[in-house]
């Protein structure tokens, strides 16, 4: 199965959020360079049969973002992608999702979430990425949580991808 990572978008100030993270919604900037960067994705991906998101707020704005740019493709929230989620979150809802053949899905979470759970996911936890916003990454991916690293889209890169 294809797992498309895709951390949140730009949110609004931290600060203005501190005693409820969770409900902190996206920028303006945010929305727009994430519109930009999931039609540049939508060109070079084949369609999505699924996005699983975090249930915050950032992350549910941007699986929605998402979403419209795959022609309205189906969104999960799921606690396991949660601000704070590590490998052993993720093992449990890759049991919750739909390995019939050709299917590929997102998850929209978080950092440094994404960093560990794909350095477990690709090298038992001796790798570590650095997910920015918006950034896309692709891994072929078993039954056991283990994984092969097919592309890694910044956001930086698909724009100059876009101006080529």
């Amino acid at each position: 199965m294809r797992i498309y990572f895709i951390r949140h978008a730009i949110a609004e100030d931290r600060e203005q959020f501190a005693l409820e993270d969770h409900l902190r919604p996206l920028s303006e900037a945010g929305r727009a360079k994430a519109k930009k960067l999931f039609r540049i994705y939508r060109q070079l991906l084949p369609d999505l049969s699924r996005i699983y998101t975090s249930e915050a707020t950032r992350a549910k704005q941007t699986a929605q973002l998402l979403s419209e740019a795959f022609k309205g493709a189906a969104i999960t929230t799921a606690k396991e992608l949660n601000p704070g989620a590590d490998y052993d979150d993720f093992k449990r809802l890759l049991k919750q999702m739909d390995f019939t053949e050709g299917r590929s899905v997102a998850v929209v979470g978080h950092e440094p979430d994404f960093s560990t759970i794909l350095g477990e996911v690709l090298c038992s936890g001796v790798l570590y990425l650095e997910v920015k916003k918006a950034s896309l990454i692709e891994v072929e991916i078993g039954l056991d949580g283990r994984g092969i690293l097919k592309n890694l889209l910044s956001p930086k890169l698909a724009l100059q991808l876009k101006k080529g």
